[in-house]
């Protein structure tokens, strides 16, 4: 599986919940700003205040 963490972000879930559930599963992870507030936030990972 390829986690895609700017939708489980967009759900208000939390990405490791999902690693941990499914171990072993997640071979992939694509990372990307995606935020109910919007999507004019910086794509560069450390310039948003997303954990």
């Amino acid at each position: 599986m390829q986690l895609d963490i700017g939708w489980v972000n967009y759900a208000a879930k939390d990405p490791i919940y999902f690693i941990k559930k499914y171990p072993n599963r997640t071979l992939a992870t694509h990372i990307k700003v995606r935020t109910i507030e919007g999507s004019n936030m910086s794509t560069i990972i450390g310039e948003n205040n997303i954990d």
